[in-house]
């Protein structure tokens, strides 16, 4: 009989979805990310006006404008804090304000954040992982 799979391994840690989790990037420095697509996140995109939404969601805004956008949802739901962060030599202090500056100025910092919030694994809720890793299934 062929081994079952637990889907109870998918569940995850809303609190953590929402509140993040740390992450240390290779330069060394620490990011606490949400969980892309999260409460606050959704709730956040549903402040801006619907044409403007739509727009959005039909590539009908410029990529600029996008990105800028982006940068302002990422700012105040998903990239929650940082630890060690410089921008051109300079220490640079969290604040949502200066995480959407660094998010809108540098892509590759918003896809490398984007990347975090959107590992799964980083949200699991580790108590369900206890519990199955200890069971046997059969």
């Amino acid at each position: 009989m062929p081994k079952s799979f637990d889907l109870s391994t998918f569940k995850t840690n809303e609190e953590k979805e929402v509140e993040g989790v740390w992450e240390t990037l290779d330069t060394g420095c620490e990011v606490k990310v949400a969980r892309w697509g999260n409460a606050r996140m959704n709730e956040y995109y549903q402040r801006f006006p619907r044409v403007v939404r739509q727009r959005i969601d039909s590539g009908q805004v410029s990529d600029d404008r996008s990105a800028e956008i982006l940068a302002e949802v990422m700012a105040n739901t998903i990239l929650l804090d940082w630890k060690g962060m410089a921008d051109e030599g300079k220490p640079l202090k969290y604040s949502a304000d200066n995480a959407q500056m660094a998010l809108f100025k540098y892509k590759d910092f918003r896809v490398v954040v984007t990347e975090i919030a959107q590992d799964f694994k980083l949200f699991h809720d580790e108590s369900v992982e206890d519990t199955v890793g200890n069971s046997k299934s059969g």
